[in-house]
């Protein structure tokens, strides 16, 4: 929620004039954000009626304009002075024109995109996406989720710390770099397996000594892009022994008639990763920064106790800083008590827990239909959050075992973190492995299940972890 648009905050009214059942009231502006123009529908008050029906009126157009994306557009806006403004968070276009609605002050909220798609079929009918009718509906939802007869605060995207903002940018960032490295990575490999070097075609060139350096892509995509004589702004060539051992293996390949002359496509791809690994290691540089910052002090000593590395650590304070959202004013856990079952008992709801595993992407829908009651089988919440943890579950738990259950690493390689990590790996273990009749563990055939489960024991001892040390 932007510039400083408190809950159940009004502005003075302009007055009430009563005509053909329309209470005019405080301006509220929606917007819908395009690449190119700006949807504006500004109306005082709540639309009567069906918001549908007055779309497809004459009357809308009086409300609804159209400006080019720009200055001239938030200018507009700022003489208009409303109480609000709402729109989607779509992107780096609405990025913009928050940045510049807190600069002229005007105050604005950002609607949750999955919760408007759904809105927008059940006001319409339809999943059809019309940039004029979005607009009035995210002017209908202030007053009917914000102001008016209900709030939720499931509609609303939250204004987040500016150093929060910073850090998701920052693994926005390396997350597109990564993505387009491993797109060029992927080309590569088919190009060297259709005849350039079919040796190197399933090769994995990681950095084993200083990965992080901007200036040192791996090894041998800094020789396949031609950049290994150090003749290259700011790279460092790879050692003589490095290269000597590449050049040696690719003339042994090509006289076997297993590898031809690379190809100039071949060499600009491989430029392409070392760009996006110059991109990605400078911009992990800026988060590991950002990480060392006092705010998040108790943050890694919680951590620490499960042996996070840096992108781990940046994704979940992304998604769960501050941890007192979580909590009551008074810093405890929110439980809710629902009426008794059919035994008599009294069940808990553990709200301030549910919520925090939806953050991680580890959020359930409950079914309830009579005395039939069913976890959703899909996970709710951030994909990314969901996933770094699911591979922290591979890396931590899993990949140390064999399928006997015995450790496949030194002792001194086994834990990295405390007494969190050892608790999950128990729990890991009941889940993931059988009692054979001889007495001997068996990894079952398909682990999915207690990963997925795993996951999920993960945000909850976190969680815990977290309220104690606050």
């Amino acid at each position: 929620m932007g510039c400083s648009l408190g809950r159940g905050v009004k502005g003075s009214y302009l007055g009430t004039i009563m005509d053909n059942n329309i209470i005019t009231q405080d301006l509220v502006i929606g917007i819908d954000v395009s690449s190119t123009w700006v949807d504006l529908f500004c109306f005082h008050g709540q639309v009567p009626g069906s918001i549908r029906e007055f779309y497809e009126s004459s009357d809308f157009e009086k409300h609804h304009s159209q400006w080019p994306m720009g200055m001239e557009v938030v200018r507009h806006i700022a003489t208009l002075q409303p109480l609000a403004v709402v729109l989607e968070p779509t992107g780096s276009y609405s990025k913009y024109l928050c940045e510049k609605f807190t600069e002229f002050g005007i105050p604005y909220l950002l609607a949750d995109q999955t919760l408007i798609k759904q809105t927008r079929k059940g006001l319409s009918g339809t999943d059809n996406k019309d940039d004029a009718f979005d607009a009035i509906l995210l002017q209908d939802l202030y007053w009917d989720k914000w102001d008016g007869r209900r709030y939720d605060r499931r509609y609303w995207v939250e204004d987040r710390p500016e150093i929060i903002k910073e850090l998701k940018a920052g693994l926005d960032e390396m997350k597109t770099a990564q993505k387009k490295a491993n797109q060029s990575i992927n080309t590569i490999k088919q190009r060297l397996a259709a005849g350039e070097w079919l040796e190197k075609a399933k090769a994995v060139s990681i950095r084993t000594r200083d990965p992080y350096n901007p200036n040192r892509p791996p090894a041998l995509y800094q020789w396949l892009a031609g950049w290994s004589n150090g003749n290259h702004g700011d790279w460092e060539p790879e050692n003589k022994i490095g290269l000597g051992r590449i050049n040696a293996a690719y003339q042994r390949a090509a006289e076997r008639g297993e590898a031809k002359e690379i190809s100039t496509t071949t060499r600009e791809l491989a430029r392409i990763v070392c760009h996006c690994h110059r991109v990605e290691m400078l911009t992990r540089s800026e988060t590991e920064k950002l990480l060392a910052q006092p705010c998040f002090k108790i943050y890694h000593q919680v951590f620490d106790s499960f042996g996070f590395d840096l992108k781990e650590r940046a994704w979940i304070l992304s998604r769960i800083y501050p941890f007192s959202k979580f909590l009551d004013e008074e810093g405890n856990s929110v439980i809710n008590y629902k009426r008794k079952n059919s035994n008599g008992n009294r069940s808990k709801q553990h709200r301030s827990k549910r919520r925090f595993r939806q953050s991680l992407g580890l959020g359930r829908v409950d079914r309830r239909s009579g005395t039939s009651v069913r976890g959703g089988s899909n996970l709710k919440g951030s994909t990314d959050a969901r996933s770094v943890l699911w591979y922290w579950v591979k890396r931590e738990l899993e990949m140390k075992r064999g399928h006997d259950g015995k450790f496949n690493q030194p002792i001194a390689q086994r834990w990295d973190g405390g007494v969190a990590l050892l608790l999950l790996d128990w729990y890991w273990m009941k889940r993931a492995y059988e009692v054979q009749a001889d007495g001997r563990l068996k990894k079952i055939a398909n682990a999915v299940d207690a990963r997925n489960a795993t996951t999920r024991k993960v945000a909850d001892l976190l969680f815990s972890e977290l309220l104690k040390a606050f």
